[in-house]
């Protein structure tokens, strides 16, 4: 249907003297991005914080949180068509989900009430098996399928540290603890963790607060093939995020409350560079081809940092205030940025080449940013949040971006907003397709 529509118009514009070459003409930067789908996720009143992507299976599992005293939803969505699968209900206070491919499940981790991991199919989206932690308040999560292990960063009473788990067929049994030394009087903090599969590590971030100052960051490196600690990290500051290129076997941490970037051997924990940073770090990505990291920074725009040296290769201005999320492409070289703006110009996503840092796209998103990620393989941009207004579709597009650059007719604004129900949480789903 589709291409007897497009053999139509084309049709009538070479009968009324309009003439098109046949060849695919130059689009600036060579790219185009535009709005395939926006999924509501979750419950009326939620907020869609976080998201998971199984690029196998081109699904996104999207966490939605709200009050605490609820359980948390997770929504599995089909990246490629933009369809709700299923919304299921999980444990209080989901922080992370987790993949495991090969055995076709996905696992939800939640906080609150006691604790608990919520086993899902991740081809349908229900729910399993839920184990229940006792009293331990998973923060965040790494999940090596090859070794069969989860690594959690947990609080148990007065314990902090890691918990290491087994993933059998039949779900998880506890493996061991891994403390962290904790100052007296502080509080511990840290709500990041990674890993090289490959390389059976992860790493997982844990910082000290004392009168609200988050400092005495560490970076816990376990073999998650034994499920033992083989080393820690000192970054000095908030560990605040912590990802790994695994291509080049580095560890790259950014401090939350300062402004230091610090990279270390992953196999070794030698430290291999760092740098100072501008403003305070509120995410952070790699593209692992280029070996180029992007810091997200609530007050200064984005940082660029080869991973090599942990030289700062430049700061980026994205035109908003607060930069809250950031994802990266590996294969088509560019990072998206969600920000919120305090100006009326409110939240954007922009789209940053990893090579040279340039600014190459700036977007409205009529959704306050939760979470950015990337799908690769298909070329699919998922920003969660709250879906206070939406991007509106449009109905052309599904034509080739050259032949509507043509018609000026059937090239209307794409992302002019629409109204939706506030304070729902919610997905937008964007193609970022070379043309």
């Amino acid at each position: 249907m589709q291409r007897w529509v497009v053999g139509v118009l084309v049709g009538v514009l070479v009968a009324t003297g309009v003439v098109m070459v046949a060849v695919r003409p130059a689009v600036a930067q060579g790219w185009t991005l535009r709005l395939s789908g926006d999924v509501q996720a979750g419950g009326a009143g939620d907020s869609a914080a976080l998201v998971a992507l199984d690029p196998v299976r081109h699904h996104a599992f999207v966490i939605a949180n709200f009050p605490p005293t609820s359980p948390s939803h997770i929504s599995l969505i089909d990246t490629q068509t933009g369809a709700l699968i299923r919304t299921t209900t999980v444990g209080f206070n989901a922080r992370a989900v987790v993949i495991d491919g090969p055995a076709d499940r996905a696992f939800v981790v939640n906080d609150a009430q006691g604790g608990s991991v919520t086993m899902l199919d991740a081809r349908t989206g229900i729910v399993l098996r839920s184990f229940p932690l006792h009293g331990v308040a998973p923060q965040a999560a790494f999940l090596d399928d090859r070794a069969g292990r989860l690594i959690l960063r947990i609080e148990a009473g007065r314990f902090h540290g890691v918990g290491v788990y087994d993933v059998g067929p039949a779900g998880l049994r506890p493996r061991a603890r891994v403390p962290v030394p904790t100052t007296a009087g502080t509080m511990p903090y840290g709500d990041s963790a990674t890993g090289d599969a490959a390389a059976h590590r992860a790493f997982v971030a844990t910082s000290e607060s004392t009168g609200g100052n988050v400092n005495g960051g560490t970076v816990q490196v376990i073999d998650t093939t034994t499920g033992t600690p083989v080393g820690a990290t000192s970054i000095g500051g908030y560990a605040a995020r912590v990802a790994v290129d695994p291509t080049i076997g580095r560890v790259i941490v950014v401090d939350g409350g300062g402004s230091v970037v610090s990279i270390f051997d992953s196999r070794t924990g030698r430290a291999t560079g760092s740098s100072n940073a501008q403003g305070q770090a509120s995410d952070l990505a790699v593209d692992t081809r280029l070996h180029h990291a992007f810091a997200s920074s609530y007050t200064a725009g984005v940082n660029m940092i080869d991973v090599r040296t942990g030289a700062i290769l430049r700061t980026i201005n994205v035109g908003a205030d607060n930069v809250f999320r950031i994802a990266v492409d590996s294969v088509r070289h560019r990072a998206f940025v969600a920000a919120l703006s305090n100006r009326s110009d409110g939240t954007h996503l922009s789209v940053l080449d990893t090579r040279t840092g340039a600014v190459v796209r700036t977007m409205e998103l009529g959704v306050t940013p939760g979470s950015v990620a990337v799908d690769e393989q298909d070329a699919r941009v998922i920003v969660t949040g709250s879906l206070l207004n939406r991007p509106g579709r449009d109905p052309w597009g599904w034509l080739p971006t050259w032949l509507r650059q043509r018609l000026p007719l059937l090239h209307p604004p794409p992302f002019a907003q629409q109204p939706l129900i506030s304070n729902n949480a919610g997905a937008a789903i964007f193609d970022d397709t070379h043309v």
